[in-house]
């Protein structure tokens, strides 16, 4: 990971906040620092209740952070951890999620990286569940007038995003990768929610990508 986040209160307001720092190590790469950057420009550019909120970006003795905001709860990632979910929970789980997504497609942002751990499940400080909110635009492709930074950014032969859930465009690098990738993604998500496993599964990564390229996962209702 690019980053390690923590909690801290504003000095003067008192609001908890959280920071996301780039590591000391990579500040000095240049690829790793537009990362970090194209995360906070990407999310600043989505004004939404299910995406998470960006208030600064900042330097500090020679490492940038990020100023987000404090969210209280759980990533789907440790929910699913404990088993598959009802039809019924699993929609009411992923649908804010999507809406935050549509928002950030709505301004020419494609995430590019959904997954179990970026999806994450708010609750209020006194414990009651809220709706979800979408993290880490730090891969997403901002397209139109930035495409040709998102061009230097992604190199060639370079895949970014996390195999189980990439789309099988984004597994050939395709420089037309747009919102349809997220949407395969969503349907990677859903899958797991619903059965506990993802569609497709390999011994090693070029396995996997060939079974998400070529392959027909198995139907729901073999699981449910």
């Amino acid at each position: 990971s690019l980053v390690a986040s923590s909690g801290l209160s504003h000095t003067l307001t008192g609001k908890r906040v959280a920071l996301k720092w780039l590591r000391p190590e990579l500040a000095t790469n240049e690829a790793a620092v537009q990362r970090f950057m194209r995360e906070a420009q990407a999310a600043g550019r989505i004004d939404h209740p299910n995406v998470v909120d960006i208030y600064d970006v900042g330097q500090h003795q020679g490492s940038t952070f990020l100023v987000m905001e404090y969210l209280q709860g759980e990533t789907l990632s440790a929910l699913l951890d404990r088993g598959p979910l009802p039809v019924a929970t699993a929609l009411d789980v992923l649908l804010p999620a999507m809406r935050g997504v549509a928002a950030a497609h709505a301004t020419g942002v494609v995430h590019r990286d959904l997954k179990p751990d970026n999806i994450f499940l708010c609750r209020a400080p006194d414990g009651t569940p809220r709706e979800a909110k979408v993290l880490d635009f730090g891969i997403s492709k901002v397209s139109s007038r930035d495409a040709q930074v998102n061009l230097r950014l992604t190199r060639t032969g370079a895949v970014m995003g996390t195999p189980y859930y990439m789309s099988p465009e984004q597994i050939r690098d395709s420089a037309e990768i747009d919102q349809r990738t997220d949407v395969y993604s969503f349907g990677v998500i859903l899958y797991e929610m619903l059965t506990g496993r993802v569609p497709f599964d390999g011994e090693s990564y070029s396995s996997l990508v060939l079974q998400i390229a070529t392959g027909t996962p198995a139907p729901l209702r073999a699981f449910l």
